[in-house]
């Protein structure tokens, strides 16, 4: 391996790295470091949903979590509320976008099809998110 590719290697196992931690802990600031500042920013709901997700993967353009439904993030049918779904969706996503380009990103528009609820407390899932440059 050249040392070109050594570096864009690198490169990819460092963005995996900070993905990984930003979604173990959303006050990771985009290096990977929680510091005062990023922990002031208001990270209430992203912690929300995303407490208990355990990150199996995350590499160049995937990252792969499981996630036990927590009951505050449940609806008045005790099923996985549709907006707390969505939550945690958009932050997977992002998390997947920085493996590829390095920055953080906001979501402008995106959609989601609900087939069926997801019970509280009632198993694990995982959550496969896939980054496809066309």
């Amino acid at each position: 391996m050249d040392d070109a590719a050594a570096e864009a290697e690198a490169l990819r196992l460092r963005l995996a790295a900070v993905a990984r931690k930003w979604l173990e802990d959303p006050r990771a600031d985009s290096a990977g470091n929680i510091t005062h500042a990023a922990s002031q920013k208001g990270h209430a709901l992203n912690s929300l949903v995303l407490a208990g997700a355990r990150i199996s993967l995350s590499e160049h353009g995937r990252v792969v979590c499981s996630f036990q439904v927590p009951p505050p993030l449940t609806d008045s049918d005790g099923t996985w509320h549709a907006g707390a779904l969505a939550a945690a969706v958009d932050n997977m996503c992002s998390a997947v976008v920085f493996t590829v380009v390095g920055a953080p990103t906001a979501t402008v528009h995106y959609g989601l099809s609900y087939f069926s609820p997801v019970a509280c407390n009632v198993c694990a899932f995982p959550m496969i998110i896939l980054y496809h440059d066309d």
